[in-house]
């Protein structure tokens, strides 16, 4: 189920990313864009590319780390409630 959490969101983190890398890419450095001198548009590029990448992976290794905190605080607790009943954990 964790696998399952974390792929959706970094799927998720990966449309989102891309369209807006996307859109801001075509309005900074795009065929008809003169915001920027052209020799920037090669940065703006990369930098668009380098986003894609970059955050899809940071949002599934935060999902990945975060479910299994998540899951070290439900075993902690379902240990402390079992003690707590009189139960033998061994």
């Amino acid at each position: 189920m964790k696998g399952f959490i974390t792929v959706v969101a970094t799927l998720l983190s990966l449309i989102v990313t891309a369209g807006v890398a996307l859109g801001c890419v075509l309005v900074l450095a795009g065929p008809h864009s003169d915001i920027l001198p052209s020799w920037l548009q090669g940065v703006v590029f990369v930098f668009g590319w380098a986003a894609v990448i970059a955050v899809p992976i940071t949002v599934g290794r935060f999902t990945w780390r975060r479910l299994h905190q998540a899951g070290v605080a439900q075993q902690a607790y379902m240990d402390s409630s079992r003690k707590s009943a009189g139960e033998v954990i061994r």
